[in-house]
């Protein structure tokens, strides 16, 4: 005859008794090396945040075009060259 398996983890309306991982709200990172900026979408530092920003908009600039025009450019030209 088989003998009764024990289940694992808790039991319905029981508190669990172990502590593993890091606490909530302990970050590990630093403050410079954590992304926090978004930028297109997408997370970045910063550092790397301000020098993407300072570059598209000189890039819109020297060609005269608002966000939407300068990214379906740079994605065309994209695509044609490959």
């Amino acid at each position: 005859m088989k003998d009764k398996v024990k289940s694992r983890g808790v039991k319905k309306g029981e508190t669990p008794k172990w502590r593993v991982g890091r606490k909530k709200g302990v970050s590990i990172k630093s403050e410079e090396k954590k992304k926090n900026v978004k930028f297109l979408g997408y997370k970045y530092t910063q550092k790397e945040a301000e020098e993407l920003k300072k570059v598209f908009e000189e890039y819109k600039k020297r060609n005269n075009l608002n966000t939407t025009q300068a990214l379906q450019k740079l994605i065309l030209e994209k695509k044609e060259i490959t």
